[in-house]
């Protein structure tokens, strides 16, 4: 084997090493991201008492102030705007 095809081999062979750690990297991410969205979700359900179906059942009104302008409220279909007792 040549020289030129000794270190095309070798730039190869390192290539595919670099390859296989950034797709173990992107995967670790990944899975850390999913773990992440996890506990946030766990932490508001725990300390605000709030889950998904909150916001299913949300309807949102317009309303306008002087101070505010023109902005939306979420109410519920009973016309609550308490999430804790949605």
């Amino acid at each position: 084997m040549d020289q030129a095809n000794l270190i095309r081999e070798q730039y190869k062979s390192f290539i595919e090493k670099i390859s296989v750690i950034l797709i173990d990297l992107a995967n670790a991410l990944k899975n850390a991201g999913i773990e992440l969205k996890q506990a946030v979700s766990e932490l508001l359900d725990y300390e605000f008492g709030l889950s998904e179906q909150v916001f299913t059942i949300l309807k949102w009104n317009k309303r306008n102030s002087d101070k505010l302008g023109e902005y939306e409220v979420a109410e519920t279909e009973s016309g609550s705007n308490n999430l804790r007792n949605a």
